[in-house]
Order: C-alpha cells, then sequence, then structure tokens
C-alpha cells in the first residue's frame, strides 16, 4: 500500500511539473508575441484564447473600465455552448471604491462556486445572467491607473481553482499591462514620427524614383546614401546594406583610373562620361554614363562626392545590334549581287540560243519565278467574275501546301485561314475591292500539320470602265519571326510590370503580413499555380507555413485546425540544407524526382505533384522559404518563373528587414534628439543632391502650376525661379499640338495615379524644343489627400536626333542600293525579252549599263564599309611622321591623268612642314577632295594644293575655280548621299559618301575639316592634322 502511495505521489508531481512547463511555455509564447508585435488587438485575442484553451474555461475575457467605471467587455474567447458577451457594456452598482482601491493593490478574486461565494446579490444576478458558476478576476495595471481585469468563467458546474492557475492569471495580466504599455509608446512613436516622415517622403520619392543611379559619399568614399535605382542597377542586396560600407569594399573591381578620377572629384573637379565599358568581378560587362560632383559642407568644405549613373547597356545593345544589321545588310547584298552576275551569265547564254520572240518571253517569265522564289515572295491572281485563281509555288509553299498536290482556288485559301481570322480576312478583302484601296491585312494560316504561320498579304484590284472589279493581283510574305520576337517582347514586358506591381505593394506597407499576403496572391496569379506559401523557420529548424494562397478547394497549410508544424527531418538535421547555400529546389514530378519515400509522404498531405523552392534571408540569416506547387498536374517550371521567384524572394527579404526596423521603434524614440539633428543633416544634404543633380525635377499643385522647380530646371530652360513659380504648366512650356494629351495625361495620374512615365516635349525662355523623358509620382498629405505630382525628368533630345539620323541613314542606303540594282534589272530584262537579238550595238550597250551600275553598287557597299569602320573605330590607324609635300604629290600623281582629259591643272605649292598621320588615309582624303574639285571646275581652270603651319596644326588647302558652293549647303554635303544638286548624282557620279568619310578621316586624326566658297567663283576644302610629338614639343 505504500509503494502504492508513492508512485501515485510520483504520478501527481511529474503531471504538476508538465502542467507548469506548459504553463511557462505558455507564458514565453504571449511574451514573445507582445514582442514581437505592435498589434494589440491580435495581441489580447490570441492571450484569451491561449489562456482558455489552457485552462480549459468556458469563457475568458478582458474587462476594460470607462472613467466612471463602467466598462465593457473587449476581448472574449468563448466556447460554442455558451452565451457570447463580447462588447457588452456592463454596470457594476456593487462595484465601489473599495474595490477599485482593492484591485490596484494587486487584489485577485477566486470564486469556486458563486452561489456560496458570499457575493452581492445584484453581482450574483450580473453573474447569473452570463451563465457563470465559478470565476477567476485578475487585475490589469496600466503604470498606477487600473485599466481592466482579465476574468475567467467556468460555466458548466462549480470549479476549484488551483494556485498554479491563479499565478498563470497573474503573470498574463502583467504581460497584458506591458504589451498596453508598449501599445501606448507605439502610438506615441508613430505622432512623434509623423512630421519626419512628412519631410522626408518628397526626398525619397525623388530619389527612389530617379530615372539614374544616385549615390553620395563621403571623403572616405564611404556610402552616406544610395537611390533604389543605385541598388537595382549595380545588383546589390538593399540600400541597407551599402550603408557606412566602402565603396572599394562593395565593389573590389572597381580600376585604378576610377578611383584616381573619385580622388580628383574629392578635390573639387566635376567629371562625366557620356559612356565607359565597365568590366565586373563576375566577369559581366556594363555599360554606364556617369558623372561626379563634390558636395558641400554648411561651412562650405567639401564633404565628399555624389555620383549620377545610368545604366545603358541596352542601348549599347541595340548599337551593337544595329552594327550587326549592317553586316549582314552588306552580306545580303553581295550574295544578292553574286546572283545577279550568275543571272547575267545565264540571261547570256540564253540570249545566244533563243531563236524567237516566244521562247525569249517564257525564258523571262521563269526569271521572274525564280526571283520572286528566292525572296520567298508567294503570288497570286484572282480573276473576279469567274473565280479562278492563279498562284506562285511560293504561294503554296506559304500556305503549308505542295504546288503538284493541289489546285488554286478561293475556297483553298479559305480553308488555309485561321478559323478566328477567316471573317475579318474576307471583310478587309471585301471592303477594299468595294473602296478600291490597297488591301493590306495581317493574318494566321494553319498548315496540313496544325502548326500556326504568320503571312502578311498585299493587293489591289483593277475594274473596267464601268468601275465594276476584274481582276485582283496580290504577294503574301511570312512573318512568323517577326510575330515571334513581338510575342516574346510583349511577355517579357508583361513580366517586368508584374514584378514592379508586386515590389511596389512590398514598399507600400510596413505590416509583414500584409506585405507576404499580397506575394503569394501576386505570385499564384501571375504563374497559374495551384499554390503559393511562405514557409518560416523555427529556432529548432522545424518550421511553419504562415501565408499562402491557393486557387480551388485544395487543403489549406494556414489554418486554425491545421497543424502548426511541419517536422522536415532533413531541413532540421541540415539547419536549412541547400537553402542556406542560395540554392533553389525545382522538381516537376515528385514521383520520378528520385524523392525520399518520407519526403514524398509529406508532400503527398500538401497534394502536390510539382514544386519549386526558394530561400527568403533576412541578412545573412535564413529565414524561410518561397515555395509554389502544382497539384493538378506535373509541370515542366521555366527559366523565367524561377528567376521571377528568385527576385521577389529578395524583395521578401526587404520587407523582412523593413518589419525587423519597424520593430525598434521604441529603442529609437528615445534617440529622437540625435533623430531629429540627423534628419536637419539629411535634409541639408538632399537639398544640395536636388541643386546638383542633372535632371529636371518640377513639381505641380493640382491645378497644374509650378511650385517647385530644381536649378538644372532653371539652367536648361532659361528661366529664372520667380518666372517659373505659379506659372501654369501646360500653358507655359507645352506646345498647343501637346497640351490636351498632357491634361488628359495628368487627370489620369492624379485621379488614379497611373502611367508614371511620360515622355513629351517643352519649349525653353529661347524658344527651343526639348524633348524630356519624365517620371512622374503623385503626392499625397498625411491623410491621403492628392495634393499634386512630382516630375523627375531627363533630357533625351540629342539621343532623339541620334534616333532619328540612324533612321534616316537606313532610308537613303535603301534608296541608293534600288537605285543601281533597278538598272541593272531593266538593262537585264530588255536582253531577256530578245527586242536586240537583231542589234548587237544595244545589247552590248544594255550590257555595259548594267556592269557600270554592278560597279557604282560595289563602290557604294565599299564606301559605307570604309565609313562604317572609320565610325565605330574599328579601322587601325598607323600613324607616322609624314612630309606634306609627299602626301600632296601622291595623290596629284593617282588624279593627274583624269585631270589632264578635263584639260585642269594640278599645282602644289612648296613646303616642308610635317604631320602626325596614318599616311594612306590622308592620300584617301586628298584624293577626294581633288576628284570633287575636277568633277565640278571647267576645262583649262588650276587647282590648288597647299599645307601651311599654324600655331597649333598644319592646315591643308584644296582650291578649286568650280561653280562654287550655295552658304546654306557648305556643312550639309559632309552628311551621307548629300548633294549641292539632285541631278549631280546622275550627272557627276559618286556615291554621295566621299566627303562623309574625309570628315571621318580627319576626326579620327583629332582634326577638323571644312569648306568656303563664292557662286561662280570656286570653292576651297580646308582640313587640319597635328604636329609630329617632337615638333610639338618644340614649339
Amino acid at each position: 500500500m505504500r509503494v502504492y502511495r508513492e508512485f501515485l505521489s510520483k504520478i501527481r508531481r511529474k503531471a504538476t511539473q508538465a502542467q507548469l512547463l506548459q504553463q511557462q511555455r505558455l507564458i514565453l509564447e504571449i511574451t514573445q508575441r507582445i514582442r514581437q508585435s505592435l498589434n494589440l488587438p491580435d495581441i489580447l485575442q490570441t492571450t484569451v484564447d491561449e489562456v482558455r484553451q489552457f485552462l480549459h474555461a468556458d469563457r475568458v475575457i478582458i474587462f476594460q473600465f470607462f472613467d466612471d467605471w463602467q466598462g465593457i467587455v473587449a476581448v472574449e474567447s468563448c466556447g460554442s455552448d455558451w452565451t457570447a458577451i463580447l462588447s457588452t457594456k456592463i454596470h457594476d452598482p456593487c462595484f465601489g471604491e473599495t474595490y477599485i482601491e482593492s484591485f490596484k493593490q494587486g487584489l485577485v478574486t477566486a470564486k469556486s462556486n458563486i452561489q456560496t461565494a458570499g457575493i452581492s446579490k445584484c453581482h450574483l444576478e450580473l453573474l447569473s445572467s452570463f451563465q457563470v458558476k465559478a470565476n477567476l478576476v485578475v487585475p490589469i495595471l496600466q503604470d498606477d491607473k487600473l485599466w481592466g481585469l482579465l476574468i475567467a468563467h467556468h460555466c458548466q458546474a462549480p470549479r476549484q481553482w488551483q494556485e498554479a492557475e491563479i499565478d498563470l492569471l497573474k503573470q498574463i495580466s502583467a504581460q497584458v499591462s506591458i504589451a498596453l504599455k508598449q501599445a501606448e509608446l507605439f502610438g506615441q512613436v508613430q505622432t512623434e514620427l509623423i512630421e519626419r516622415q512628412q519631410a522626408e517622403a518628397m526626398l525619397r520619392l525623388l530619389v527612389q524614383n530617379a530615372p539614374a543611379g544616385i549615390a553620395m559619399f563621403d571623403q572616405d568614399m564611404r556610402y552616406l546614401m544610395a537611390s533604389q535605382r543605385w541598388v537595382e542597377e549595380y545588383h546589390l542586396d538593399s540600400v541597407a546594406s551599402v550603408i557606412n560600407q566602402s565603396h572599394y569594399e562593395v565593389f573590389p573591381e572597381i580600376s585604378e583610373r576610377w578611383r584616381q578620377i573619385h580622388q580628383r572629384c574629392l578635390a573639387g573637379a566635376i567629371e562625366k562620361s557620356d559612356e565607359d565599358l565597365w568590366l565586373r568581378a563576375d566577369g559581366s560587362q556594363q555599360w554606364i554614363s556617369w558623372e561626379i560632383r563634390p558636395w558641400h559642407t554648411a561651412t562650405g568644405e567639401i564633404g565628399g562626392i555624389i555620383i549620377f549613373s545610368l545604366d545603358i547597356t541596352p542601348q549599347k545593345q541595340n548599337e551593337i545590334a544595329l552594327q550587326r544589321l549592317n553586316a549582314e545588310l552588306e552580306q545580303r547584298v553581295a550574295v544578292r549581287t553574286t546572283e545577279l552576275n550568275n543571272l547575267n551569265e545565264r540571261l547570256l547564254v540564253a540570249f545566244k540560243e533563243q531563236a524567237r520572240t516566244q521562247e525569249a518571253l517564257r525564258a523571262s517569265e521563269e526569271s521572274r519565278q525564280l526571283a520572286l522564289e528566292l525572296t520567298e515572295i508567294g503570288t497570286w491572281d484572282f480573276h473576279i467574275p469567274s473565280g479562278e485563281a492563279i498562284w506562285s509555288n511560293s504561294k503554296f509553299t506559304l500556305l503549308g501546301l505542295s504546288p503538284h498536290e493541289a489546285e488554286a482556288s478561293y475556297k483553298l485559301w479559305r480553308d488555309c485561314v485561321h478559323p478566328d481570322d477567316v471573317d475579318w480576312v474576307e471583310q478587309q478583302l471585301q471592303q477594299a475591292i468595294a473602296t478600291q484601296t490597297e488591301y493590306v491585312v495581317e493574318y494566321r494560316v494553319v498548315y496540313p500539320d496544325l502548326s500556326v504561320h504568320w503571312v502578311v498579304s498585299r493587293a489591289r484590284a483593277t475594274y473596267d470602265e464601268s468601275g465594276q472589279p476584274l481582276q485582283m493581283l496580290g504577294v503574301l510574305f511570312d512573318i512568323s519571326d517577326l510575330k515571334q520576337a513581338q510575342i516574346s517582347l510583349q511577355q517579357q514586358t508583361r513580366q517586368k510590370q508584374l514584378l514592379w506591381n508586386i515590389t511596389q505593394k512590398i514598399r507600400q506597407s510596413l505590416d509583414l503580413n500584409v506585405v507576404l499576403n499580397a506575394a503569394v496572391e501576386q505570385v499564384r496569379q501571375t504563374l497559374q499555380v495551384d499554390r503559393a506559401a511562405v514557409y518560416r523557420f523555427g529556432p529548432d529548424w522545424s518550421g511553419d507555413f504562415i501565408v499562402e494562397s491557393i486557387d480551388g478547394d485544395w487543403v489549406k497549410l494556414v489554418n486554425p485546425d491545421v497543424r502548426k508544424v511541419w517536422d522536415d527531418t532533413h531541413l532540421q538535421e541540415t539547419q536549412g540544407g541547400r537553402f542556406r547555400n542560395q540554392e533553389t529546389f525545382v522538381i516537376s514530378d515528385i514521383y520520378t524526382a528520385g524523392l525520399h519515400s518520407c519526403h514524398i509522404d509529406l508532400l503527398e498531405q500538401f497534394q502536390a505533384k510539382a514544386y519549386a523552392v526558394v530561400p527568403i534571408f533576412s541578412g545573412e540569416i535564413l529565414w524561410g522559404l518561397l515555395a509554389i506547387y502544382q497539384n493538378a498536374t506535373t509541370r515542366d517550371w521555366q527559366t523565367w518563373e524561377i528567376e521571377l521567384l528568385q527576385q521577389i524572394a529578395s524583395q521578401l527579404a526587404i520587407a523582412l528587414q523593413q518589419s525587423q526596423l519597424y520593430s525598434q521603434l521604441e529603442a529609437e524614440l528615445k534617440e529622437r534628439q540625435q533623430a531629429a539633428a540627423v534628419l536637419r543633416e539629411a535634409e541639408r544634404r538632399w537639398r544640395s543632391l536636388l541643386d546638383n543633380v542633372q535632371l529636371l525635377v518640377v513639381g505641380l499643385d493640382q491645378s497644374g502650376n509650378v511650385n517647385y522647380a530644381n536649378p538644372f530646371f532653371l539652367s536648361l530652360t532659361g528661366y529664372t525661379e520667380s518666372e517659373v513659380l505659379g506659372k501654369n504648366w501646360v500653358e507655359n512650356w507645352l506646345s498647343p499640338a501637346d497640351q490636351s494629351s498632357v491634361l488628359v495625361f495628368y487627370s489620369e495620374l492624379l485621379s488614379q495615379n497611373a502611367a508614371p512615365y511620360y515622355q513629351n516635349s517643352i519649349l525653353t525662355k529661347a524658344g527651343e524644343e526639348r524633348f524630356i523623358a519624365w517620371n512622374q509620382t503623385m503626392l499625397q498629405d498625411s491623410n491621403g489627400n492628392v495634393i499634386g505630382t512630382i516630375s523627375i525628368g531627363e533630357d533625351i533630345t540629342e539621343r532623339q536626333k541620334v534616333e532619328q539620323i540612324k533612321n534616316e541613314f537606313i532610308g537613303v542606303v535603301s534608296h541608293e542600293l534600288r537605285t543601281p540594282l533597278s538598272a541593272i534589272q531593266m538593262s537585264l530584262g530588255l536582253l531577256q525579252t530578245g527586242i536586240y537579238a537583231n542589234k548587237p550595238e544595244k545589247a552590248q550597250r544594255m550590257i555595259e549599263i548594267a556592269l557600270m551600275d554592278t560597279k557604282r553598287l560595289v563602290n557604294l557597299v565599299n564606301d559605307i564599309l570604309d565609313l562604317e569602320r572609320l565610325e565605330s573605330g574599328r579601322a587601325v590607324l598607323d600613324k607616322t611622321v609624314c612630309q606634306a609635300a609627299d602626301l600632296m604629290r601622291q595623290a596629284v600623281e593617282g588624279m593627274q591623268a583624269i585631270a589632264a582629259q578635263q584639260s585642269i591643272s594640278l599645282v602644289i605649292a612648296p613646303t616642308d612642314v610635317t604631320v602626325w598621320a596614318a599616311a594612306d588615309t590622308i592620300v584617301q582624303t586628298l584624293t577626294n577632295l581633288l576628284s570633287n574639285a575636277i568633277k565640278f571646275s571647267p576645262p583649262h581652270s588650276v587647282i590648288h594644293l597647299a599645307a601651311a603651319r599654324q600655331t597649333d596644326w598644319v592646315k591643308f588647302q584644296v582650291t578649286d575655280q568650280g561653280r562654287g558652293i550655295p552658304a546654306d549647303k557648305l556643312e550639309t554635303i559632309f552628311g551621307r548621299f548629300q548633294q549641292v544638286d539632285a541631278s549631280d548624282s546622275r550627272e557627276k557620279g559618286g556615291t554621295g559618301l566621299g566627303l562623309p568619310i574625309c570628315r571621318s578621316i580627319i576626326e579620327s586624326h583629332g582634326g577638323k575639316i571644312w569648306a568656303e566658297s563664292k557662286l561662280g567663283e570656286g570653292s576651297s576644302f580646308f582640313f587640319t592634322l597635328p604636329f609630329p610629338a617632337e615638333v610639338a614639343d618644340d614649339r
């Protein structure tokens, strides 16, 4: 019997110890929750829920007193079998000053049976109305004030409250008091920080939305601040991660040349570069446009430097792509020239063999069909009254058909058109016939193998005298590659826009739960998965899903009824496994990926068939995982989907840091005086930044009137600040043609905060038009009311001009290539017809014309290649010390015979000057100038060549006695394909690239070239070259 009693005692001790352990764990969880959260309602609700569950009570409430000692049930956790009393206002007439003072002194009342507890009748009636049989009441104090009561009700039957249970409620009451005090402090923080947030809001918006990277450094090249664009363009973790870090530790690959530039700017210099190649440590290349300026302290001393940079790698890639396109164009021209030469030879053979006109016509038709097939263009002829159709072989091929297995017809074509396009395409065809306009339409065709291809068709109908349609002739091109490129570009644009939307949601909230919920919802919708979730690791490397977004009726992983902790033994044993090394885990099919059976069992509980997981870091610590699941089927994940998931995980890491910083606000209160001084210094620095930034910054109120303009805007437009402030933006700086569209854009921005990016031209005070790329941001006051906009703009006028010049150059080159090709085609076509069969002299003349235009085409291509090599910097100039007289003599010797034919004399003025130059290119320049002078000089005239010393240069001069050049043409003739008169190209010959080549050669030597002229008296062309180094040193 004694053994039995000891055994029972031992069991009771263990039970008591287990209960105390659970009690301490509950206290610890509530304490940690209070420290980790500032959401008081959530803290109190979770507290009463867990207390009721732990005590197995029927109801646990928090009662809050009013000033008159009435009160309300502020928080409640109630069993389903009992009446909820949440929000019930209670006035207990028995509650007087005696109880108030007693509760302030820590009174705790534990009534095991209210019927036998000797309590007052009015209080007994109140408790009975709430179904209470036993209650436990503990006061909640805030400082020295009785704030409320923590009360446990047992409604089913009387209950004997244990000492441990009373002690638990007292400890929890103390923790609730801490939470109340923390909430009060948090309210004070919000009130005291609102002015600082408002002051920083505009400056933060300026930097975050600036279309350039901006970073500010001290004298030791340590980061003081940086813009978000800087972090994104240079692939850094976050702005906070670089503050106070050395620039050279963040980027150890910075070269000595850039370090010297930094030192010069720290000494007061201002330096910039429109394009500079930066070799990154990982071997990648990044093209940068940058400018560096010093910034000054309040005492006028240089405090450090500000770097403004812009990643122009995409523009450089486009430029390189254009160069490749030019190379491909040159190659295609060469191929087509070879084909034409071959075709010429075949036509000459055919000319000798053809005896009759009919045979010549047949050969001509075959050649035409061959040319069309070479260009992969399908042709078609539709006789409208009869419905008969004739198709070329290429058209059959473009429709996915064999020319020998089908007969051309309108119905056959209609059957090939994509079902979704056929009605619209037919409508366009009928409309073109009815309105007598050109038929141009893009549509899809379906091949017999069910593959879909894009084509464009162009046609025009012919009509009889009464206006009735007779015939329609057209061509067909395949544009599938172009359409695919457009679709790919649109997909990339949508992906970037979706990532931007998610990033904006993360930046707009400091509530981590809101951020995480928004992120998983966006991820699920964007990637069209069945589940997106965030998994958080615990201290022992177990973990739980804290937020999720699911599509349909899949099992929920985040739910009060779902177990909180999911045990993944591998992750626990390896403390995060592969994810600690920034690795991702992508599984297309869980049953074929070689996973362990316990892992498959866990995934089956999630209903997953495929999934992808990326890590989320908080600083250097693995915080959790971002996971996406495909439940319905397996899935082959795309590379861009995983990359997007990684980018979002990086943004969530920023959100974690924001949340952690937010939780430190209470500590920051103690440093608010120091923070105020820091704020004033930051405001001064940002003001210095705005005064020095080489971007336009303009603030508008709701009426569109200017309320701020930075110095760069004033400098660019020529206005003073007093002339700008208060003036209407649209009326004073926009042309009438742009005003209506900008007004619509501004209205949408204010109402919807939509379309932040916009481009338009503005007018300066002098009337000059400048083209600006704007980044717009809507401004709101502390209550969320719209008060105007702030706009940051970049002057892209010169960039627009460059793009226009490129487009014009491509158009001119196309024209100049087409002209000789047309002449060749016409000459050879005439030969093919056989009309000169009995006229060998005229046939020979046609061949000579074709040969002459072929040579012209070759010369044009050679000139284009020379000009491109010079302007791209690929031409290597082997410079030596040259005698100017020798250079001029070589050029004259090369042109002497041509000059003699025209009875023109070439005279060189004696000189002993030397130059530092690539001899062959200078001879080429002089030869081009002499060739032009001979072309435009009358017989028996003299052309003079001279070279003379100047202060810093040697000046060359070529003077003729020709017709002269109009003053408005003296500069334009140095442009590509420019002539003084449009007829000069036909009458005098030439490609129109000679003078541009001359200018590129001279400028590559560091010199200048120009022309002077008097109409009717002649022209002089001048250019300068540098002295040799030893001559320059002597001088």
